[in-house]
């Protein structure tokens, strides 16, 4: 009984604060780690994800690999600035408040400190 209670808790929390889930697709969503429930999951995310970067140009991004990149990202157009209109109907499509994390941020700069400073002189053990 008791498991009952908590999963009924759970599966109402997740529908009401975590997700404006309206179910088109009919999915069932009492067993939030089915096969289909979550590429659903999965394939919202990285579409909210890509219309976030493209209206708001947000960091972090997995567009930007390096530090350099980071600057050249920033200054770019943002659509909320040039077309406020088509910014509105794509933030129309956004569905839920999940969004993908982008593991690819900054994945070819190099973080290590360089070698003639206090950190790079250091062995690395000290740091983990």
């Amino acid at each position: 009984m008791l498991f009952y209670v908590e999963s009924f808790l759970a599966v109402s929390y997740f529908k009401d604060n975590c997700w404006e889930f309206k179910n088109e697709q009919e999915i069932n969503v009492d067993d939030p780690c089915s096969d289909e429930f979550y590429e659903y999951f999965r394939q919202t995310a990285k579409r909210n994800s890509q219309i976030y970067e493209e209206v708001f140009s947000t960091l972090p991004s997995n567009q930007v690999k390096t530090f350099v990149g980071v600057e050249k990202y920033a200054q770019r157009p943002k659509l909320k600035e040039t077309d406020p209109l088509t910014k509105h109907e794509k933030c129309k499509q956004i569905k839920g408040f999940i969004v993908e994390c982008p593991l690819e941020f900054l994945a070819d700069a190099v973080l290590m400190p360089r070698w003639n400073t206090s950190e790079g002189m250091a062995p690395i053990l000290l740091w983990t």
